[in-house]
């Protein structure tokens, strides 16, 4: 658990002061004493409560930029409140962050990094938005951290972190209920769920178009659900990717249950991904905030590795016997076992030059891999004895 405790913040924390309307930053390095002064003159002030229209960081620098931090704080008044809100954004924004550069390995074991440690390497602070009452203070904030001072800091504790954000990619987010079709209209809950998560910020960034007249003219919903997309090399150029993801969300009659694929080429190979995510009835909107962020989650991880997506769980070991003609027809058999959502390794316990016997690492049922497999054009077969793997 990462801690951050005041007076530690303060040590190397001063600020900058600027007009209501500006984004305000706290800067690391200045004077303890100055600290508490400077910061309870912008309380007081109020020059924390202006925000502007955010825009994507330069570069790299995106992915150290945390945003959409949320934080609701009381004490005996607002301003003891807004002080405390800060060091638990900082912390959030922390922990975020590292999710980003480690993976699966900050959630599984996170590392115990002093909060005055932390502190040197943050950027600025900015708001996005903020209310304050008499003793009760809540805000969204940005959170912004030193790319240089970040990778030294995990450096000196050992830890092995993606520090290469990928190229961007486009999604075309479609919302399918029954006959009807929904990608550039209201309400689209899957466009929107992929909308607060900021994916632009992610390890694998990820653009949603701008649904303007142009993008309405150059494809609709229904020329995605039909595989009518000749037109994306329009969108590419228009927003500079060379990737384009598609991903289609239809609920159950209930809208409880929702049933995601992905697909498209992606930095980190080709995505061919189909998954079901269970909620509460009537409740879409948390089921699709849950699907986008677990669907963000593989595509980082897939491109953190280099191989498949690192489900929460190890998953269930599947041995299977996959004839083949030649090692080059074996090589893309298992390129394509790779490629499929919530596979998380293969590993190879007999190879000759007409077959192998592996163990397929999946998080789900065999029935679940069985569907995945197929839609990559793999027939899994239970023969009794052992399952069998044959190209269609």
């Amino acid at each position: 658990m990462i801690g951050i405790r005041f007076k530690q913040l303060a040590a190397f924390f001063g600020a900058a002061p600027g007009p209501r309307a500006a984004i305000t930053c706290f800067r690391a390095g200045a004077a303890a004493r100055l600290v508490m002064a400077v910061v309870t003159g912008m309380l007081i002030a109020g020059s924390l409560s202006g925000a502007t229209a955010q825009t994507p960081a330069p570069g790299n620098l995106a992915l150290y930029e945390v945003r959409g931090i949320e934080v609701k704080v009381s004490d005996d008044s607002a301003a003891k409140a807004k002080i405390k809100a800060i060091l638990e954004a900082q912390q959030k924004a922390f922990a975020t962050l590292l999710g980003r550069l480690l993976g699966e390995a900050a959630k599984d074991s996170p590392p115990e990094i002093p909060g005055e440690e932390i502190a040197r390497v943050m950027a600025g602070l900015s708001i996005e938005k903020e209310f304050a009452s008499a003793k009760q203070y809540s805000a969204t904030l940005t959170v912004r951290f030193r790319p240089e001072a970040v990778q030294q800091l995990l450096d000196t504790y050992n830890l092995s972190f993606s520090a290469k954000q990928a190229p961007t990619m486009l999604l075309l987010a479609v919302y399918k209920i029954g006959d009807r079709a929904v990608l550039w209209e209201s309400p689209n809950p899957w466009r929107d769920a992929w909308s607060a998560l900021g994916p632009e910020n992610s390890l694998t960034p990820i653009l949603l178009p701008l649904g303007d007249l142009t993008d309405t003219d150059t494809i609709s919903a229904q020329d995605v659900i039909a595989g009518r997309l000749e037109n994306l090399d329009i969108l590419k150029q228009r927003y500079k990717v060379n990737y384009v993801l598609v991903s289609i969300a239809e609920p159950d009659q209930t809208r409880t249950n929702l049933t995601v694929s992905l697909n498209g080429d992606s930095p980190a190979g080709l995505l061919n991904w189909k998954d079901k995510f269970a909620g509460q009835p009537g409740d879409i909107e948390t089921t699709a905030n849950a699907a986008a962020k677990r669907f963000l989650a593989a595509i980082e991880e897939k491109w953190r590795t280099g191989g498949p997506k690192k489900p929460a769980s190890a998953g269930i070991a599947y041995t299977v016997t996959v004839p083949f003609s030649g090692l080059g027809e074996w090589q893309r058999i298992r390129q394509q076992i790779s490629g499929i959502y919530g596979v998380t390794g293969i590993a190879t316990k007999s190879l000759s030059g007409r077959g192998a016997i592996v163990d397929i690492m999946y998080d789900g049922s065999l029935g679940q891999l069985s569907r995945q497999l197929e839609s990559q054009g793999l027939i899994l077969a239970d023969n009794g004895d052992s399952l069998v793997l044959y190209r269609e």
